[in-house]
C-alpha cells in the first residue's frame, strides 16, 4: 500500500535534463482507495456467504439445502443433493441445474438419467446415460448404459456397453460379472461377448464363477487365463487347481499347473532320465500349500523347515505331538503305468525310534500302494521302495509321523534329504 500510495503522489519526468515532480490529485487518489476497499469488503462479505452456505447445507434437512442453493447459486453439489431430497419436479429441475453448473460431472447426467427412466422417458434416459459416457471415459458411465439396456431387454447394446466397461474396469466387479451372469449364466458367453483378455479381470471372473458354480463351471474361465497368467493373478489359478484336487480332478489340476510352470510362475519339475515327480522335493522354495507343491501341516508342536544344508530338511518333534499326524503331504502326478522307484535318506538326532513313514497311496482313493517306514540311524541311511502304476495315475506322498507300540513321543530332529520318485522303468 505504501508504494501504491507513493506512485500515485509523485511521479518523476524527466523534461530538458532536470526532474519536475508533479502531484496527483487527492480526490482521485481517495476515489481509488475506496474502490480498492469496497472491493476487498465485497470479497469478504462473499466469502463469509459462501461459508454460511457451507454450515447451513451441513444439516442435509431439504430446507437448508435449499437455502444453501441460494446462498450459493453455482454450487453444482447443492443441486445435486437437493434433487434426492425433494419432490420428483423439484428434484428434476435441480438435476438440471446441477448438469448446467457441472457439465462434465458424469454421476449428475447419470442421476438424471435414473430419474428420467423411471418416470417412463425412456429416450431421455438414454441420452442422458449416453451423454455421460461421453464426458467420462471411466468405469461407471459404462456399466451405468450396460444395466440401463440390461433393464430395457436390449441386449446387442448390453453386450456393447459391458465389454467397453470391463475394458476400463477396476477394483471390485462382483457386481457387474453378476449382471453378465442374469443376462447368459454360462462362463464361455460372457468370455466371448464382455470380457477383455486381461489376467486381472479373468482372475476376478474365476474367482466369481468357482464361488458361483463350481470348477467345472469355471474351466473355460481358467484355460483362458493360464494363458496370459501372470504374478497377480497366479493365486486365483492355484485356488482353482486346490478345489480340482479337492474334487478329483487331477488331470485338469495338473493341466492348470503344467500352465503355470510354462508361465515361470511354478518351478517346473526335472526332465530326462534323472527326472524326479517329487516337487520342490527339498524344500528348496516356501512351500505354496497349492496345488502340487507340498503341504506342511501346520503344528506348534511340529516343525518342519530347511535344515540349512542344501537339499537336506528337518522335521523337530517337541515330544508333546499327537501320537498319529500327517507331516507333510503331496500330490504326485506319475506320467504313465510301470514300475516306480521311491528313495530318500534320513537320519535320527536322538537314540530313540523316529516313528516316521513314507506312505505312497492313490490320490482317488487312498489306496495304499507303498510303505517306507524310517530307521533309527545316526548315519544317513538310504532307503528305497518300488511301487507299480497300472496306467498314468495321481498318488499321494505323505511323511506320517506315528508312535511305535512301546515307545514314547519322539523329541528331537530328523534330517531327510534327496527324496526322489523316479521311473517309469
Amino acid at each position: 500500500m505504501n508504494r501504491l500510495r507513493q506512485y500515485f503522489r509523485t511521479k518523476d519526468l524527466k523534461t530538458q535534463g532536470h526532474t519536475q515532480q508533479k502531484g496527483f490529485p487527492p480526490a482521485l487518489y481517495f476515489a481509488c482507495i475506496s474502490i480498492v476497499a469496497a472491493l476487498c469488503l465485497a470479497l469478504l462479505c462473499w466469502t463469509l456467504r459462501l461459508a454460511y452456505g457451507s454450515v447451513v447445507f451441513q444439516s442435509r434437512e431439504p430446507e437448508a439445502i435449499e437455502r444453501a442453493t441460494r446462498l450459493d447459486p453455482w454450487n453444482a453439489s447443492y443441486f445435486a443433493a437437493l434433487a434426492t431430497r425433494s419432490d420428483p419436479a423439484t428434484g428434476d429441475e435441480a438435476m438440471r441445474r446441477a448438469t448446467e453448473l457441472d457439465p462434465l460431472n458424469s454421476d449428475y447426467w447419470i442421476q438424471r438419467g435414473i430419474r428420467a427412466e423411471f418416470s417412463g422417458d425412456l429416450k431421455s434416459a438414454e441420452r442422458f446415460y449416453l451423454e455421460a459416457s461421453r464426458v467420462s471415459r471411466l468405469f461407471a458411465p459404462r456399466i451405468a448404459l450396460a444395466n440401463f439396456y440390461f433393464r430395457q431387454g436390449d441386449r446387442e447394446q448390453f453386450w456393447k456397453w459391458a465389454r467397453a466397461a470391463f475394458e476400463i474396469s477396476f477394483g471390485d466387479l462382483d457386481g457387474a460379472f453378476l449382471l453378465c451372469w442374469q443376462v447368459a449364466p454360462d462362463a464361455q458367453v460372457i468370455l466371448d461377448r464382455a470380457l477383455p483378455r486381461d489376467p486381472r479381470t479373468l482372475a476376478q471372473f474365476l474367482n466369481f464363477v468357482v464361488r458361483r458354480e463350481g470348477v467345472e463351471a469355471g474351466q473355460p474361465v481358467a484355460e483362458e487365463l493360464v494363458k496370459r497368467a501372470d504374478a497377480a493373478s497366479r493365486d486365483a489359478l492355484l485356488n482353482d487347481c486346490d478345489e480340482l484336487l479337492d474334487g478329483k480332478r487331477f488331470s485338469e489340476a495338473h493341466e492348470i499347473w503344467l500352465g503355470l510352470a510354462r508361465r515361470g510362475l511354478v518351478t517346473a519339475t526335472g526332465t530326462g532320465a534323472e527326472k524326479n515327480l517329487v516337487y520342490n522335493a527339498s524344500l528348496d522354495t516356501v512351500p505354496l500349500h497349492h496345488g502340487f507343491d507340498w503341504n506342511v501341516i501346520p503344528g506348534p508342536e511340529v516343525l518342519v523347515a530347511p535344515d540349512g544344508n542344501p537339499g537336506e530338511i528337518a522335521v523337530s518333534f517337541t515330544g508333546k505331538q499327537p501320537e498319529e499326524c500327517e507331516i507333510l503331504s503331496q500330490i504326485v502326478a506319475l506320467d504313465a503305468g510301470g514300475s516306480y522307484r521311491f528313495s530318500f535318506q534320513g537320519r535320527t538326532l536322538s537314540p530313540s525310534d523316529p516313528g516316521l513313514t513314507w506312505l505312497i497311496e492313490d490320490a482317488g482313493t487312498h489306496r495304499e500302494l507303498a510303505r517306507l517306514p524310517m530307521a533309527q540311524s545316526e548315519d544317513w541311511a538310504p532307503q528305497t521302495s518300488q511301487l507299480r502304476a497300472p496306467q498314468p495315475a495321481f498318488i499321494r506322498l505323505v511323511l506320517k509321523y506315528q508312535r511305535r507300540i512301546g515307545t514314547v513321543r519322539y523329541e528331537g530332529r530328523v534330517v531327510v534329504r534327496q527324496v526322489q520318485l523316479g521311473g517309469p522303468n
